[in-house]
């Protein structure tokens, strides 16, 4: 397993030539916990459950570069009123946000009961990295995943057998074992560490309502930017 720094002058060459592979799934150290990309394809998913060992009835989520392609991917009909825009989801930076994508008979390895979910970090080397990785899969982008829209956002995971009674790794120690032990290409390292650590909160997102449904650093300080009555 090849390290790079996410500082590096080559990290595009690196990350693009891994999408591009029979194999396309790398790791990035996130400033809170350690998380698998692949491409929003079919073979991106194969790949994802392999490394994973993925259960059944889990989906992915996205790493959203930019927040305008995200918020178009909304029904905005299930939106609060408070979210009339992009922007408006700026409020929610420091988590995963989930909201209505379609009807919600439909689901896939991307989307569960109509929902999806992506997870929105502070602007910085990562977000640029999701940007380039998310510019990249424009082409390759499989609407059937979504419902027929077509949104190319890298999955984004975390980095450990699915359902590990350890949980989501935050120890480069044991990032760096479960990377050797699943023959992964490539390990994206970073400097941009948090004092918290653990998976991004969950924040669900619907007309009348915000829920939290997973907890995770940083939640309180989005919970009280969001207005009253809506918990």
């Amino acid at each position: 397993m090849r390290e790079i720094s996410i500082e590096d002058s080559s990290l595009n060459v690196e990350v693009l030539a891994v999408f591009r592979s029979e194999n396309p799934v790398f790791m990035l150290r996130m400033p809170a916990v350690f998380v698998l990309m692949a491409p929003p394809t079919e073979l991106g998913i194969d790949a994802l459950h392999r490394t994973k060992n993925r259960l059944l009835g889990k989906n992915y989520g996205t790493a959203i570069g930019r927040v305008e392609r995200f918020f178009e991917l909304a029904n905005k009909e299930h939106l609060p009123p408070f979210i009339r825009s992009a922007d408006d989801l700026n409020k929610f930076t420091g988590s995963f946000i989930r909201f209505r994508i379609g009807d919600t008979a439909f689901n896939s390895d991307l989307v569960c009961n109509g929902t999806h979910q992506g997870v929105l970090i502070e602007e910085g080397a990562h977000r640029s990295l999701f940007t380039t990785l998310e510019d990249f899969c424009l082409e390759m982008a499989e609407p059937h995943l979504f419902e027929g829209k077509i949104y190319p956002a890298p999955l984004c995971t975390s980095a450990n057998i699915s359902g590990d009674v350890l949980g989501s790794i935050t120890n480069l120690e044991r990032a760096l074992a479960f990377g050797r032990d699943r023959a992964l290409p490539l390990f994206v390292n970073s400097n941009l560490v948090d004092e918290a650590k653990g998976s991004y909160p969950i924040f669900a997102i619907t007309k009348n309502k915000i829920s939290i449904e997973r907890n995770g650093p940083g939640e309180q300080r989005i919970h009280v930017q969001i207005p009253e009555g809506y918990f």
